[in-house]
C-alpha cells in the first residue's frame, strides 16, 4: 500500500510538472482557438470585442490580439489554465497508471487497444468534472468578452450572476470532448509506440520517437473530437441561456454548415497534439527521476 501511494505520488508529480510547462508554452494557440470560435458561432450572434474586427482565420486572429492586446494578450488565461492543469494533469497521470496497474497486474504487458481507450476515457471523465469550474473561468478569460482582471473577480461574478450552476456550463460537451480525446489519444499513442518499436526493433524509444508518436496521436484525437469543443466554447461564453448540446449542434450546422463544427480545428490540433506529445514526453523522462527519488 505504501509503495502504491508513492507510485501515485510519482505519477502525479511527473504529470503536474510536465503539464505546467506545456500549458504555458502552448497557451497562445488555445487563446486563438477560443477567439475564432467565439467570433464565428452564429446562434445568438456574439459581438466582436470592442475595437476589433471579426476574424475567423489563425493569422487574422493572431494579428488582432497583437494589435489590441500586445504580446501579453496571447497568454491571457494562463493563470486559470495553470490552476487547472497542475491538479488536473497530475491526477490524470495518477489515475491512468493506477487503472493500468489494476488491468495488467504484475504481467507488465502493454494495454490492448480497447483497454487503452477505456483507461483514458474513465480517467479523463473523473478529472474533467473535478476541475470544471476552473475550466469555465479559463475559457471566459480567453474569450475577451468579460473583462475579468483576476480569477477572484471571475469567481465572484459567476457566483453572483449565475450561481454555482454557472461553473458547470458546458460540462456535458467538455466530457464529450475530453474523455474521448484522452481515450483516443492513449490508444493511438500506445499503439503507435508499439508499431514503431516493433518496426525498428527498439527495446526503448527515444524522447524524439515518443514525441513523434504523441504528435500523431494528438492530431487524430483532436480532429475526431473538434465538434464537441465548438459546442463547449459556445455554452461557456453564453451568459443568458444554457442551451443543450443537441440544440447548439443543430444551430451551428444550420447557420454555418458542418464546417462550423470544425471552427478552430487547426490551432486546437496544433496545440493539443503538441501539448499532449510534449506532456507525455516530459512525463516519461521526469517520472524516471521522480521514481528514483521517491521509491528507491
Amino acid at each position: 500500500m505504501e509503495r502504491r501511494g508513492k507510485t501515485f505520488l510519482a505519477n502525479f508529480t511527473g504529470g503536474a510538472v510536465s503539464g505546467a510547462l506545456t500549458t504555458t508554452l502552448f497557451q497562445p494557440l488555445d487563446l486563438i482557438k477560443t477567439r475564432m470560435q467565439v467570433a464565428t458561432v452564429a446562434m445568438n450572434p456574439i459581438p466582436a470585442i470592442p475595437g476589433q474586427a471579426v476574424s475567423i482565420n489563425i493569422f487574422g486572429t493572431f494579428s488582432n490580439v497583437l494589435r489590441d492586446e500586445k504580446w501579453r494578450g496571447l497568454w491571457k488565461g494562463t493563470a486559470p489554465s495553470i490552476s487547472r492543469c497542475i491538479p488536473g494533469i497530475g491526477l490524470y497521470f495518477g489515475a491512468v497508471n493506477t487503472l493500468k496497474g489494476i488491468i495488467v497486474g504484475k504481467t507488465g504487458r502493454p494495454l490492448k487497444m480497447y483497454e487503452s481507450l477505456a483507461v483514458g476515457f474513465l480517467s479523463r471523465t473523473a478529472v474533467t468534472l473535478s476541475v470544471m469550474p476552473v475550466s469555465v473561468i479559463k475559457t471566459r478569460f480567453e474569450s475577451g468578452r468579460f473583462g475579468y482582471s483576476s480569477q477572484m473577480q471571475a469567481l465572484s461574478h459567476i457566483v453572483r450572476k449565475e450561481g454555482f450552476r454557472g461553473f458547470y456550463k458546458g460540462s456535458k460537451a467538455t466530457v464529450l470532448r475530453d474523455a474521448p480525446f484522452s481515450g483516443l489519444y492513449l490508444m493511438f499513442y500506445m499503439q503507435s509506440k508499439l508499431v514503431m518499436a516493433n518496426f525498428g526493433r527498439y527495446q526503448e524509444l527515444s524522447p524524439f520517437q515518443n514525441l513523434a508518436c504523441g504528435i500523431f496521436a494528438g492530431m487524430m484525437a483532436s480532429i475526431i473530437t473538434q465538434p464537441a469543443d465548438v459546442i463547449k466554447t459556445y455554452q461557456q461564453v453564453d451568459q443568458n441561456n444554457i442551451k443543450g448540446v443537441f440544440e447548439v449542434l443543430s444551430n451551428v450546422v444550420r447557420s454555418n454548415g458542418t464546417k462550423g463544427l470544425f471552427t478552430g480545428v487547426v490551432p486546437r490540433m496544433l496545440r493539443r497534439s503538441c501539448m499532449a506529445a510534449f506532456t507525455w514526453t516530459f512525463y516519461e523522462e521526469i517520472i524516471k527521476v521522480v521514481n528514483s527519488a521517491l521509491i528507491n
